[in-house]
């Protein structure tokens, strides 16, 4: 009952914003205000970089959030935040879900998802497991978005099969992914000096997706035995930075002997950064394993549950299975993946995997997002 009074409550006062006339402006979403990030972080700061003549809002949970001069920062939920949705001449976001405005003809809605060649069936795809409420949202959501922004034709394919997508498509490349491209060795010094950590420091970046039962148990990694590994077969002095999903709400038991080795990462607003900043990643199921692939970086995959993730919940597509990288189900097995650990073969192995799977990396799809919206905003 009360969740019904509230949506009822909240369409009210988008209605009634919905009489206020449109301005030239750009209302950002990432993750239902997250902080500054994703491909809307990107897209962004191009516009900052052109100096696009439109005004530029980011919804925001948390207004301490950090956003670049230029930016304006509304408090999601707020009456501002009403207002700023109903008046904004383009809207863009990178999740799909109901948004609580009317939106009109003049006004336009940009979906930059965020990510592609996910390994976890989404969307229509397990529509029957997914709520009814989220499927109808996204029904919806889809049904008033202008444009989706892809990396290539495979995502472009996903986007019409699984989620009711029927509007323009536009590939461009990610947005994010510009910095693997155009990142500059005093940004990868800004970020590490965030983590209080050196550019000699190399860096393994642990970044697992979450379990739909918010276990834990499957993260159980020997950060020693790996660090002691990682040095052994890289040399150098390593780090961890530890990030967990953002559905993941609590943290791993770090022992006192490793807090100054393995370091909560898991709030840090710009994951891209990380990446970007990182030598070698460990992941599990994530789509996160494609970025460190685009740059050659190496990836090592810990599957202790493996299959138990792929017989419940939504499973695992094809594009995981056929991913050229060991799964080691055990820490032992990820261990000796790391000892044997081959450069050369690693880059012969995942290059067919790109060429089938991976769309345009070349530093310019902010650029060129940039510019569909300005036609958006002008023409």
């Amino acid at each position: 009952m009360a969740d019904k009074i509230r949506i009822c409550i909240r369409d009210m006062i988008a209605f009634f914003f919905s009489f206020f006339p449109i301005k030239n402006k750009i209302v950002f979403i990432n993750f239902n205000g997250r902080g500054f990030g994703c491909n809307p972080k990107y897209i962004a700061l191009e516009m900052l970089n052109e100096s696009v003549d439109t005004q530029l809002i980011w919804l925001l949970n948390n207004l301490n959030d950090p956003v670049p001069s230029g930016i304006k920062k509304v408090k999601w939920g707020s009456l501002n935040f009403y207002y700023e949705l109903a008046t904004a001449k383009v809207i863009i976001t990178n999740v799909k879900n109901a948004l609580p405005f009317r939106k009109r003809a003049s006004q336009k809605l940009v979906q930059t998802w965020h990510g592609s060649n996910a390994y976890k069936y989404v969307e229509k795809e397990v529509e029957q497991q997914l709520s009814p409420r989220y499927i109808a949202e996204s029904k919806q959501n889809s049904a008033l978005t202008d444009l989706f922004i892809s990396d290539g034709p495979v995502t472009s394919r996903w986007y019409r099969d699984s989620f009711w997508c029927t509007c323009d498509i536009l590939e461009s490349g990610m947005p994010r992914n510009d910095i693997f491209v155009n990142g500059t060795e005093k940004q990868k010094s800004q970020i590490r000096e965030f983590f209080h950590l050196s550019l000699q420091q190399k860096i393994l970046l642990y970044a697992p997706t979450f379990r739909d039962d918010g276990s834990l148990d499957c993260y159980q990694l020997d950060f020693a035995k790996i660090l002691e590994t990682l040095r052994k077969r890289f040399s150098g002095d390593w780090r961890i930075l530890l990030r967990l999903h953002p559905n993941v709400h609590q943290g791993l038991i770090i022992s006192d002997e490793l807090h100054d080795y393995v370091i909560d990462a898991s709030k840090y607003g710009d994951a891209q950064e990380l990446i970007f900043a990182s030598d070698a990643l460990i992941t599990d199921y994530s789509s996160i394993c494609n970025d460190f692939m685009m740059m050659n970086k190496p990836v090592f995959l810990y599957v202790s549950d493996l299959e138990a993730y792929m017989n419940k919940g939504r499973g695992l597509t094809p594009r995981y299975t056929e991913l050229p990288l060991p799964k080691n189900k055990t820490n032992d097995d990820l261990v000796r993946t790391i000892q044997n650990f081959d450069l050369k073969a690693y880059e012969n192995n995942i290059k067919k995997y790109k060429d089938k799977y991976f769309g345009i990396v070349d530093g310019h799809a902010s650029e060129r997002v940039v510019k569909k919206i300005k036609k958006y905003l002008f023409d």
